[in-house]
């Protein structure tokens, strides 16, 4: 792992730390990182291999627009994946100075959508999509669309996320599950975690 550096451990140890140096314009010497090394705008290792070389919209498996008789029931949108400062993956949960930072999952709601279901900031929440439900804390925002929900990732027990995500549809080509287009409907939890029932 050194010797492109020119550095022995000792001289690493001693330096604590090295920089490799910023190259610009690599491309005019050696090209792209492609087959024919230029800009592919048809990509030919998908062409090679059978498929579409230009990327195209598909529409997700369950959206309001595929299954609409679905979206009436669940007509929030689902996305997850996104990450937190104190936590990576599921790393750090079990620290007990970061879950001070963060001791529950927050679903990001927007404000307008939150009133309209009776949820207020830091409420206990149910999310439930047609395979299960789970839980979380709201937290209310401006910065997301009305329809949307974000849900974060690597929580466990009824905080995982991976009971109401679908892992039978995966995406083509990749295989991985379509995060961030299932449908869900929210509701506050039929009590609060603290033992307190919700005032009506």
């Amino acid at each position: 792992m050194l010797e492109k550096t020119g550095l022995t451990w000792e001289d690493l140890k001693q330096k604590g730390g090295f920089s490799f140096p910023d190259v610009y314009k690599k491309y005019e010497k050696d090209g792209f990182s492609t087959p024919s090394k230029k800009v592919e705008l048809a990509n030919s290792k998908m062409r090679n291999l059978g498929f579409d070389p230009l990327p195209r919209y598909r529409e997700p498996d369950e959206s309001p627009i595929s299954t609409p008789e679905l979206a009436k029931e669940y007509p929030l949108i689902i996305t997850t994946g996104g990450r937190v400062p104190m936590y990576r993956h599921s790393e750090g949960r079990n620290i007990s100075i970061l879950r001070d930072l963060m001791p529950h999952p927050l679903m990001s709601i927007n404000p307008i959508t939150a009133k309209e279901l009776g949820i207020e900031e830091g409420d206990d929440v149910v999310i439930e999509s047609p395979r299960a439900r789970m839980e979380a804390k709201a937290y209310l925002t401006i910065g997301i669309h009305p329809r949307v929900v974000q849900l974060p990732s690597h929580w466990p027990g009824m905080q995982n996320v991976n009971l109401v995500m679908d892992n039978e549809r995966c995406a083509p080509l990749i295989g991985s599950t379509q995060l961030r287009c299932q449908l869900c409907r929210v509701y506050p939890a039929p009590y609060q975690r603290c033992g307190v029932k919700r005032k009506k």
